[in-house]
Order: structure tokens, then C-alpha cells, then sequence
């Protein structure tokens, strides 16, 4: 039999198997961008929740170029987060949660059956420590606040020493000892505060808040102005 006949046909045969390869790594690719399509649909439909941030109270962290002169329900200044419904989230987070009748962000400070105190020091302002017990408790770290004089004398007064409210307020236990305030989160229970502290109502208004009214932890955010896209953008950015 001719040779050549079959080398002509392996040719051809290799030729086809290429061009074949082709499409499949194309459909291979549409299927795949379907797969990540309807991933990324089910992911912020079922897990992640869209919320939009409203008012000065959480300033630095969301909406800094908020002034208060600007209307905070119709200010173009409402920066954007997302929050994992699966997290209800720990010391030092932010979080989605029902408290007051409203929905508010806020930062985590104490969980259940840890001690907040709030003294004042040397310098004429009042510092938060947390911890298991008085033996434990440490001064927070709170770089997240706009400035130290935002915790001056009312804010103090606010709290607890000038406010016998306070005690009546649901999941609040306050001890005052001269100027240093107490406070024991019960169980099942978040003692949360805004970062903006001169003006955030929080659970120094209305108290600890149940757990079960936690809608979940602040995942990502990007500011008014930008975009999904941009914001991934960034982060891909900020990694070169």
C-alpha cells in the first residue's frame, strides 16, 4: 500500500484534531465564565448583603467626605459595603445589625461576658479597655477614630457618670467608680459603638444588642464614588 497515502491522512488527521482543539478551549471557556457568572450571582444574592451607609456616625472609617451640613439621606456621600450574613462577627468588627427600631453599622467593642471600662487618663481623655475580667482588660487600639478629643468630658457624661438612664437600658449593667465606668456584656449579647463617638447612637443610647440581631460583618466596602469593577481594580492594584 502506498505510503505516502497514509502519511497525507496522519496529516490530515492532525490537522483536524487542532482545529478541534479550537472550539473545545473556546466552549471550555464560555462554560467556564457561565460557571463563574452564576458563582459570583449566588454568592451576593445568598451570602453577601449590598447596604449602603447613611450619616456621619461611622466617619473615618465610611463616608468621610460627609460634612454636616449635607443632607445624609440624600448625599451623594453614602459609601458602600458588603456584609457576609454568615459572620456575625468579633472584637473590632463592623457589622450590619437591627438595634433601636433602625438598622445601623457598627463596630464591635465586647462580646458576651467581657468587661468594657472606660477611664480617663493623664491627658484629659477617656480610653476604652476590654477584657475577660478587670485583671485582663487592655486599652483598645482605636486608630479607626477620627481623634481622642472626640471622647472628651460629655462624651464621658454620655456614658454613664451623668446618665442614670443608662442602668434601665436593655443589656446594660453599669458600675460607676469615680471616673471610670463599667459595664459586663451579658451573654448573647455585643456591646457596639460608631466610630464617629461624638455623635453615634449606639450602645451607649440603647444598650447591648442580642446576637440574634446581628445581620452580619462588613466583607468589603468601596467609597460613593467608585464602582464594583474599580474597586476590584484597586485591590488588584494594591497588590503590585
Amino acid at each position: 500500500m502506498n505510503n505516502k497515502y497514509f502519511a497525507n491522512l496522519h496529516y490530515e488527521n492532525i490537522n483536524f484534531k487542532q482545529r478541534k482543539s479550537k472550539w473545545i478551549k473556546l466552549l471550555d471557556g464560555l462554560f467556564y465564565t457561565f460557571l463563574v457568572v452564576i458563582a459570583c450571582y449566588l454568592i451576593f444574592s445568598y451570602i453577601f448583603i449590598q447596604a449602603y451607609v447613611i450619616g456621619p456616625s461611622m466617619q473615618p472609617t465610611f463616608n468621610k467626605n460627609l460634612t454636616y451640613i449635607d443632607d445624609p439621606e440624600t448625599s451623594q456621600y453614602q459609601d458602600i459595603v458588603y456584609v457576609n450574613r454568615f459572620d456575625g462577627g468579633n472584637n473590632g468588627d463592623v457589622i450590619l445589625a437591627k438595634a433601636n427600631g433602625d438598622v445601623v453599622i457598627k463596630r464591635i467593642i465586647a462580646t458576651e461576658n467581657q468587661m468594657v471600662v472606660l477611664k480617663k487618663l493623664d491627658d484629659g481623655y477617656f480610653y476604652y479597655f476590654v477584657g475577660d475580667d478587670y485583671e485582663s482588660v487592655h486599652a483598645l487600639d482605636e486608630s479607626y477614630i477620627l481623634s481622642r478629643a472626640d471622647m472628651n468630658i460629655n462624651y464621658f457624661n454620655r456614658f454613664c457618670l451623668e446618665n442614670p438612664e443608662l442602668e434601665n437600658r436593655k443589656n446594660v449593667n453599669v458600675v460607676k467608680s469615680g471616673e471610670e465606668a463599667y459595664i459586663i456584656v451579658p451573654k448573647g449579647c455585643v456591646f457596639i459603638l460608631g466610630d464617629n463617638r461624638g455623635i453615634s447612637s449606639d450602645s451607649l443610647l440603647f444598650g447591648c444588642i442580642d446576637t440574634d440581631n446581628v445581620i452580619g460583618s462588613v466583607a468589603f466596602s468601596y467609597e460613593y464614588n467608585q464602582t464594583f469593577l474599580g474597586y476590584i481594580w484597586q485591590q488588584i492594584c494594591s497588590i503590585f
